[in-house]
């Protein structure tokens, strides 16, 4: 009998585990361009539609358990941007192990800067 109530509390929680998966939101974005650093949390950003091929710009808004960095500037290319959707906080998550970003950067390892977006922003 405990061994039936152990299997049936087991099945519930993987359940639960499963149904909170899938509500979850995430997007994983390649090649993002920073376009504008608004403060420490908020950017401009833009990424390429796969099947358009055009420049699409987004605004994001880091959630506060992100430590911003000086390397997050305008100019600067995201290889990989993975993040979690919070809609209730009206905020993306990065801090989990599995999200993040990766930069372009040059052999020395320094981000790579597009000079255009660079100019553009410094003159806004």
């Amino acid at each position: 009998m405990l061994l039936v109530v152990a299997g049936l509390s087991l099945g519930m929680n993987m359940w639960q585990l499963h149904r909170e998966f899938h509500r979850q939101q995430y997007a994983d974005l390649k090649n993002v361009r920073i376009l504008e650093k608004l403060d420490d949390y908020r950017y401009r950003m833009d990424v390429e539609d796969p099947d358009t091929h055009q420049r699409n710009m987004f605004s994001i808004q880091f959630c506060p358990d992100w430590t911003p960095t000086h390397e997050m500037v305008a100019g600067v290319t995201l290889t990989r941007l993975k993040y979690e959707i919070y809609p209730e906080d009206r905020c993306v998550g990065i801090a989990k192990d599995s999200m993040g970003y990766t930069l372009l950067r040059d052999d020395q390892l320094n981000p790579i800067l597009i000079k255009e977006l660079v100019n553009a922003s410094n003159s806004r």
